[in-house]
C-alpha cells in the first residue's frame, strides 16, 4: 500500500463527527441556551449559530468535541460563571487545560489513541478561543474608535498591531510568543475548516494533525500565557493576577 493510501486510511479513522443542524439545535435547547449564549460560549456571533442551525453554513466537525467539553462544565457550578461573560478567555484556558490533562498518556490506554488526539486538537481550539476573545476585549477597551477596522484583521495580526497602536513593540514575527500564536491559528484553521471531499487537502490535513503531540500543546499553552501576561503588564489590565497562578506555570 502506498504512503498516500495509508494516510487516507488513517484519516478516515479520525473521529470527525459532523453534527446536523437538528442535533445542534437540540443540544442548545437541552441546555436552555439561546443562540446568543451559545455563541458567547464558543466565541462566535449569534448569526453564526443561526446559520448552522438553519443549514445555511456547514457545521465544523470539531464542534461536537467542543460541545462535549462545554456540557461537562455547564453541569458544574462554574458553568453558570461561563454565561456571565466575565474574563471569558480565562474559562477558555480552563477548558484547554482540562483537555490537555485528560490527554496525558498515562490516563488513556493505547487502544483509544484517537481519543487522545481529539482532546489535544480540542485544547488547541480552546487556546485559539482564549487568544481571540482576549485581544478583542483589549482592542474594544483601549481603541473603541479604531476597532471596526481592527476587527477585520486576523487574530495573529491583531496581536501584532494592537500593542503598536499604543507605541509598544511587544511581539516580533518569527519569535516567541508570537510564533506560537500564529501556529495555534494555523492548526485551528486546519481543524475547523476541514474539507473531507478534497483528497489532496486530506493528505495535508493528516500531516498537520500528526504533528500534534502532548509536548507541542504544552509549548503552545505556555506561550499563550506568556503573550497574555505581556499585554496585561503593558496595558495595566486589572483583575488578571490569576495568570501568575503556580498551577499555570507548571502546566
Amino acid at each position: 500500500m502506498s504512503p498516500r493510501h495509508k494516510r487516507e486510511r488513517k484519516l478516515k479513522r479520525l473521529p470527525l463527527k459532523r453534527l446536523s443542524p437538528e442535533e445542534l439545535r437540540a443540544w442548545r435547547l437541552k441546555h436552555g441556551l439561546t443562540q446568543q449564549e451559545l455563541g458567547w460560549l464558543l466565541g462566535l456571533s449569534r448569526s453564526a449559530i443561526s446559520g448552522w442551525e438553519q443549514g445555511a453554513r456547514k457545521i465544523p466537525p470539531y464542534l461536537s468535541l467542543l460541545l462535549e467539553v462545554l456540557e461537562k462544565h455547564l453541569k458544574e457550578e462554574r458553568g453558570a460563571v461561563l454565561l456571565k461573560k466575565v474574563q471569558f478567555y480565562k474559562h477558555y484556558l480552563i477548558l484547554a487545560e482540562d483537555l490537555y490533562r485528560e490527554s496525558e498518556p498515562q490516563k488513556i490506554t493505547p487502544n483509544i489513541s484517537d481519543l487522545r488526539r481529539r482532546k489535544l486538537y480540542g485544547a488547541i481550539i480552546f487556546l485559539a478561543f482564549a487568544l481571540e476573545s482576549f485581544i478583542n476585549e483589549v482592542g474594544i477597551e483601549f481603541f473603541p474608535n479604531e476597532f471596526d477596522a481592527i476587527e477585520k484583521l486576523s487574530t495573529p495580526d491583531k496581536w501584532y498591531l494592537i500593542p503598536r497602536l499604543k507605541s509598544i513593540e511587544l511581539f516580533e514575527k518569527g519569535k516567541e510568543p508570537y510564533q506560537s500564536i500564529t501556529e495555534i491559528f494555523d492548526y485551528r484553521n486546519k481543524f475547523v475548516h476541514f474539507k473531507p471531499r478534497y483528497q489532496e487537502y486530506n493528505s495535508k490535513l493528516y500531516r498537520k494533525m500528526s504533528e500534534v503531540t502532548h509536548k507541542k500543546v504544552k509549548k503552545l499553552y505556555k506561550y499563550t500565557i506568556e503573550a497574555m501576561k505581556k499585554i496585561r503588564d503593558n496595558f495595566n489590565i486589572e483583575n488578571m493576577e490569576w495568570l501568575d497562578d503556580k498551577q499555570l506555570q507548571e502546566f
